[in-house]
């Protein structure tokens, strides 16, 4: 295996990263709700942006993803990109962008439609933006909801490349998931519900074909129940009870 720091993401092939993002002051601040609604945010901005989930981690003053970002499509069509819109924008919002591009065409502003989805492209299969854009989606819920001002997170995101055979990316997967085992809040990551192996043994459909990527390397020929079994394996999780489909985990003493 080799990890380095990423500088640069190369937009012309696909990359794997583990990211790590901490609050300020690592202070507590994440329960059930706030952890609820940073998965939403990640989902949603996940098929806007077209990067791929892989393996994740939502800890109480941190989070851990294991992403892939695709090769950017040479060409995304304007009617794509209304598409992927309607993931992470409302129909209010979505009327306000279109009166916006209409009142500025309108006033000579000539081929701004085009400016304006260009923009929204340039955010697409893009690391930097998507971790951008949830950091800041959140910070604004966050602080409404919390009636707080003030910066939210620490000033930037770490990002590091993972590169080498598809051991290297179950390697970080199980860092990543074992996140709350070593925290001491569960005894198996099957019995936290805010990674993505919780999220796959409860049922997740999108958390279970991250799994069976990383399982089955770059195919997805494994069944969930096969790769969830090569999975534990891979992670050394041969000692740990298995769960139930439904999630939960035998109980131990």
């Amino acid at each position: 295996m080799r990890i380095r720091r990423s500088v640069l993401v190369d937009s012309g092939r696909s990359q794997v990263f583990h990211v790590i993002s901490r609050v300020v002051d690592r202070r507590i601040l994440f329960e059930r709700e706030e952890k609820e609604k940073m998965l939403l945010i990640l989902r949603q901005l996940e098929l806007f942006s077209g990067v791929e989930m892989l393996a994740y981690c939502l800890m109480g003053n941190h989070f851990h993803i294991l992403i892939r970002v695709p090769a950017k499509p040479a060409e995304i069509s304007d009617e794509e990109v209304e598409r992927r819109m309607r993931y992470i924008y409302n129909e209010e919002k979505l009327s306000e962008f279109e009166e916006q591009i209409r009142q500025r065409e309108s006033s000579g502003y000539v081929g701004y439609r085009s400016i304006f989805y260009d923009l929204m492209r340039n955010r697409m299969f893009d690391l930097s933006s998507f971790v951008k854009d949830m950091k800041l989606r959140f910070s604004k819920w966050y602080n409404a909801e919390h009636e707080r001002v003030g910066t939210l997170w620490e000033e930037r995101f770490k990002s590091v490349l993972v590169e080498g055979k598809e051991n290297a990316m179950m390697r970080v997967a199980s860092y990543i998931e074992l996140n709350p085992v070593r925290a001491g809040l569960v005894s198996d990551p099957g019995e936290y519900i805010w990674c993505s192996y919780g999220e796959a043994v409860a049922g997740g459909v999108r958390a279970q074909n991250g799994i069976i990527q990383l399982a089955s390397g770059r195919g997805s020929d494994l069944s969930w129940g096969d790769a969830e079994c090569n999975y534990r394996t891979k992670f050394q999780m041969r000692r740990m009870p298995k769960l139930g489909r439904n999630g939960g985990g035998i109980p131990t003493s």
